[in-house]
């Protein structure tokens, strides 16, 4: 369903309304100069940090009205970008939702709470591009796909569109849609590449004729970026945070420079930040891992091939306390409170940051601090006194 601008203009004003009740105090702070790029590192799934991000994002462009185009790149697999450029350049929502719908294996129209969070979050910046006059705004996913089931699902989509007579087509067809209906989805990654993968490289000036040119495009990003060695007998943090990932991400970002954009990445804090001293490892990776992986960060800030070096403002953003939620089979929940201390290099600190904190939100300059050199770890320090998850 498509509607009418009109109408997403007045509802995107009303979204305005109810931000402003949540607004940063010193969103004036942020100046980007030079820079070509802000990262704000997250914990994922923190309502406040939604509410943030969508607020420094706003402002920057709002601020900087001889910046004619914007991107904002998330830490989000390949098949996302489908839905997200449709929603941008179609005014696609119902695709988008229908996927949402689907990432959970949800056969109902109601969404999980946890991506209503994210379909209003995404839908924001849809009412704020279709206001930008002269302007653009794009997503760019730089993540890789990590399950086969919605890549699957995504491929099928593109081809719903087309009437397909050939029987090797077909037989391909059915092959995805087995993908799409099978929870055994870890050992299923290595036959979408021996099967699909190959039938789309011998295949693949007829897909390319067939397509729209985003469509063929997306499709060539989904099987490139698909990892197929993903295997049930590794835990899923050791496979998903390695430093392959690091580079292919890295890969992802630095390709997606251009002297005309002024681009946002919205991330995880594990990406961007690193170890301050060997012992303290944990601050880049999990326990679980060996912490000697470079983050995408690190690489962006200090790599000679890097398009963004010294044009970078960094954001590091958490939580003082978060309420985490479990969710039910039935999408009900319990809840309980986190405690979390600042990153170990501010923790000497903790009182005097606290002392800066004005309401439950509080974004700091870290150049106008008493921390001495604290812009050396991050340019901005977004503080949630109480976060609650999605």
């Amino acid at each position: 369903m498509k509607i009418k601008f009109s109408l997403f203009f007045f509802i995107f004003c009303l979204f305005s309304v109810y931000a402003q009740q949540d607004t940063l105090f010193n969103l004036v702070d942020i100046n980007i100069g030079h820079k070509k790029l802000l990262i704000m590192g997250e914990g994922h799934h923190v309502k406040e940090f939604r509410v943030a991000q969508y607020q420094i994002i706003e402002h920057v462009i709002l601020q900087n009205p001889d910046i004619k185009n914007f991107q904002l790149l998330l830490e989000s697999p390949p098949f996302w970008n489908y839905y997200l450029d449709n929603l941008i350049l179609e005014d696609d929502s119902v695709g988008f939702r229908k996927m949402l719908r689907r990432f959970l294996s949800s056969e109902e129209d109601t969404l999980h709470p946890l991506l209503q969070g994210y379909y209003d979050f995404f839908m924001k910046f849809y009412y704020l591009s279709k206001s930008l006059e002269n302007r653009t705004f794009r997503f760019k996913c730089v993540d890789n796909g990590f399950t086969v089931e919605p890549i699957a699902f995504t491929i099928l989509d593109i081809f719903e569109k087309y009437s397909v007579q050939d029987a090797s087509f077909l037989a391909q067809i059915t092959f995805l849609d087995s993908l799409v209906h099978n929870e055994n989805l870890h050992s299923e990654f290595s036959k979408f590449h021996q099967h699909f993968g190959s039938f789309f490289t011998e295949n693949r000036d007829l897909l390319k004729d067939m397509l729209t040119e985003r469509e063929f495009h997306h499709l060539s990003e989904m099987i490139r970026r698909s990892l197929p060695h993903y295997s049930k007998n590794l835990s899923y943090v050791k496979q998903v945070v390695t430093q392959e990932r690091e580079n292919s991400m890295f890969e992802q970002i630095n390709n997606s420079y251009h002297d005309s954009i002024f681009s946002f990445c919205i991330i995880g804090a594990n990406h961007i930040r690193k170890p301050y001293r060997e012992t303290e490892s944990k601050l880049l990776w999990k326990s679980e891992t060996t912490g000697k992986a470079i983050s995408v960060g690190k690489m962006l800030e200090t790599y000679k091939e890097s398009h963004f070096k010294n044009k970078i403002i960094l954001c590091d953003m958490f939580a003082l306390a978060r309420n985490v939620r479990i969710y039910k089979q039935d999408n009900s929940y319990m809840t309980f409170k986190k405690s979390e201390p600042y990153p170990v290099v501010f923790q000497k600190y903790s009182d005097y940051l606290n002392s800066l904190l004005l309401g439950n939100i509080t974004l700091i300059n870290m150049r106008k601090t008493d921390i001495k050199r604290a812009y050396k770890i991050t340019d901005y320090m977004l503080v949630v006194k109480e976060a609650n998850e999605l």
